[in-house]
């Protein structure tokens, strides 16, 4: 606010309806002007950046709940083959269940430690190289019971691939669209198939196709915005989340997603990483 005549209430009363500074005209310098302009602009980008922040936190916040879903189910179905185990006396499975429960805990755990550090201001995620198949193992493991449940079979194609990223954040990308996948199956078997390839020189395309319902054109772009869906709610459970949450993840990592046909009739997923850590530091 600028003004030729004014007191520090009238000063008092401009800044609490949310202006930047004020100023008196008779005290008005070039340089003073430009020195408030650029503190006013810096700001309102940092008022900005906070607003931006705390929407990032409010969704991150669903979909942390939304995401531990499965990996809570997978637990509880583990439970039930251990107590059955136990009850057949059969401890060797009991002890090979139990490692799987151990190791879906993990998973539980890595995922705290990456979203924590994802939606925080200074957090870095540690990436390394990992195979195809360690990345796909990691989701499986969390939809255990969903897989079993109806008889998915899931194709690794190179399966030794090497993927560079953040293990947790990378198999939390592939568990939303396996469990997608499954989801909106369209009859059984259920067939998903994960493949690797080269893209653009330094970057590895990954692709995760099925035979289900597959994705109307016109919904393609739309199905990665928060809490977007193409099919009723009462269709299919979901919270609309899981799609936003793999583009923030390939985001992150300095790759794009996108939506398109799948070889198997279905949906087809396609995301791009980086292939090396000096790629992903260049974006």
């Amino acid at each position: 606010m600028m003004t030729g005549a004014g007191d520090e209430d009238v000063a008092k009363s401009a800044i609490q309806q949310g202006a930047a500074d004020y100023l008196i005209k008779a005290k008005l310098t070039p340089e003073g002007l430009i020195t408030t302009i650029e503190a006013s602009v810096k700001l309102a980008r940092m008022q900005r950046k906070i607003a931006m922040q705390q929407r990032e936190l409010a969704t991150f916040a669903h979909v942390l709940v939304h995401d531990f879903k499965a990996p809570i189910r997978g637990i509880d179905f583990l439970c039930d083959l251990i107590a059955k185990a136990l009850d057949a006396g059969d401890s060797a499975e009991a002890i090979r269940e139990l490692d799987e429960m151990r190791g879906v805990g993990r998973q539980m755990s890595d995922l705290v430690q990456s979203l924590s550090e994802y939606i925080g201001a200074d957090g870095e995620d540690r990436h390394d190289v990992y195979s195809l198949n360690d990345i796909a193992a990691r989701a499986q493991s969390a939809l255990r019971s969903e897989i079993a449940d109806v008889g998915a079979r899931i194709e690794i194609v190179q399966p030794d691939w090497p993927v560079f990223g953040s293990a947790p954040l990378l198999a939390q990308l592939l568990q939303n669209l396996l469990s997608n996948a499954i989801r909106y199956r369209a009859s059984d078997p259920t067939h998903i198939r994960i493949a690797a390839s080269n893209a653009a020189a330094g970057l590895t395309r990954i692709s995760v196709e099925d035979n289900g319902r597959g994705v109307p054109l016109a919904f393609r772009d739309r199905i990665f915005e928060p809490f977007q869906r193409f099919t009723s709610r009462d269709c299919v459970a979901g919270s609309g989340l899981g799609l936003a949450t793999c583009r923030k993840i390939v985001e992150r990592h300095g790759g794009r997603i996108w939506c398109g046909t799948s070889a198997l009739g279905g949906a087809g997923i396609h995301f791009t990483l980086p292939a090396q850590a000096h790629d992903l530091a260049a974006q």
